[in-house]
């Protein structure tokens, strides 16, 4: 009877354990024990799982003899791939920055000297000092130092942020006329005791500035009768009478009255006016960055919104934004992406305004000088865009006005050139192909010039 047992035991599973070794030896040992089968069948089941134990490599097994028998598929790998470390530095090193002032931090691929864009997580030791979002862009909260952390696939480095006090005092960086009973101005940062009698609209006057003598000296044009927030440094004039159609207005601040909201507050400084022509037509009144990829362009009125809708200033997709704006400067700063009205969630939530567009593009700004160039219906003028229109106010009866209206230039967000090595500060500033031989100082700032139509200097 033993003998039957493994003889049907050799018979139905002998081909199988032969190829695997243990199963032989085991079989041929204990041929006098049906004990022998057992381990054999065993071995067998144990062959044909889906997966060998892991701490023993499986052994090929032979091809088929039968032609027509469809081979067993084998078990599926899975792979995990880990993210390679990459050393990297925080540029800069240290950096110091006033209360209420904003700049930025990047990282370093250390080998291919590339901005690392994606994947670094950030953080601040001491939150009450500074803050600083995911992209890098640090703000200062009070006075002290506090360690910038950069963390990146496990690898953390560390630079120092020092926070002094706010120093700067406030200016005025625009005013426009949005309507003709309604002027917007615009300051470099927020501002306290803007009242109707701390601003003066005048048609002529004398005095200068650094005395405050061209507020003081002169008598206001205009009455203001109220003034509207419009954010925390755009204020609309409400006037009493309406302004005459082409005529040349100034607009003043009292330099004793008007402060920034420092701990110690600033008084307001020069330049403390701004000229602009009554009821005068959509024009840019000014352009600076958000960010080393956002640029924040402040037309002098609302603007038409729709995205990629004619005559909009909105638009998705670089075609539609090609025929909308140019973008000219010491770095290529790629395709522009999209252009977007500051509606409260656009480029990182900054405050609703209908005259303000945040332009995306694809490549990072450095800290150079770049211009950009609005659409305004006209040819040869560094921007043909006579084919396709002008960028229109939100009333949709004004086009862009012509140049140098239609463009402004500003700095870039990124790490300033301060070698010759780090390339050009600015090129063709006018974004039309000026060459300029003139150079002068004037309220604190350089300025070149003039274009070639010899309308403009920058």
């Amino acid at each position: 009877m033993k003998k039957l047992f493994l003889y049907i035991c050799i018979i139905f599973f002998l081909p199988s354990c032969t190829a695997n070794p243990s199963a032989f030896f085991f079989i041929f040992l204990g041929k006098k024990d049906k004990g022998a089968c057992i381990v054999c069948f065993l071995l067998l089941g144990q062959n044909r799982s889906s997966s060998p134990p892991s701490n023993q490599n499986p052994i090929p097994q032979p091809p088929s003899q039968n032609p027509t028998q469809s081979p067993t598929p084998e078990t599926p790998i899975s792979l995990v791939v880990l993210n390679p470390q990459i050393d990297f530095i925080i540029n800069p090193t240290e950096r110091t920055i006033q209360v209420g002032e904003s700049a930025y931090f990047t990282t370093i691929n250390s080998q291919t000297n590339e901005t690392i864009e994606t994947g670094v997580e950030w953080s601040v030791d001491n939150s009450s000092i500074a803050t600083i979002s995911q992209n890098g862009l640090t703000n200062g909260v009070s006075v002290g130092n506090t360690t910038v952390k950069a963390r990146l696939n496990g690898l953390e480095k560390t630079a120092n942020l020092i926070v002094t006090p706010d120093l700067t005092p406030p200016t005025i960086t625009s005013a426009s006329s949005v309507s003709p009973i309604l002027v917007r101005v615009v300051f470099s940062e927020p501002v306290n005791n803007l009242t109707t009698s701390s601003i003066k609209i005048m048609t002529s006057g004398l005095g200068t500035c650094s005395d405050n003598t061209n507020f003081t000296g002169n008598v206001s044009t205009i009455t203001i009768n109220s003034i509207t927030t419009i954010n925390s440094t755009t204020y609309d004039l409400n006037l009493a009478t309406s302004q005459n159609t082409g005529t040349l207005y100034t607009l003043v601040g009292n330099r004793t009255v008007i402060t920034d909201l420092a701990t110690t507050p600033n008084l307001l400084g020069c330049p403390n006016n701004a000229d602009f022509v009554g009821n005068e037509v959509l024009k840019v009144s000014n352009v600076n960055c958000n960010g080393t990829s956002n640029i924040i362009l402040t037309f002098s009125k609302p603007v038409k919104t729709g995205i990629n809708v004619f005559g909009s200033a909105e638009c998705s997709t670089t075609t539609e934004c090609s025929n909308r704006y140019k973008i000219n400067g010491a770095t290529d700063l790629g395709n522009i992406i999209s252009a977007r009205v500051l509606n409260g969630s656009v480029c990182g939530g900054l405050a609703a305004d209908s005259s303000k567009v945040c332009i995306t593009t694809s490549l990072l700004q450095n800290g150079a000088i770049y211009s950009v160039v609005s659409a305004n219906n006209t040819n040869g003028d560094g921007f043909d865009n006579l084919g396709w229109g002008a960028i229109r106010n939100s009333a949709d009866t004004e086009n862009l006005q012509s140049s140098p209206k239609d463009r402004g230039s500003f700095f870039g967000c990124g790490i300033p050139s301060v070698n010759f090595v780090d390339g050009p500060v600015i090129l063709d500033p006018f974004t039309d192909g000026s060459d300029f031989g003139f150079l002068t100082i004037f309220s604190n700032k350089v300025y070149i010039g003039p274009n070639r139509t010899g309308n403009a200097a920058s």
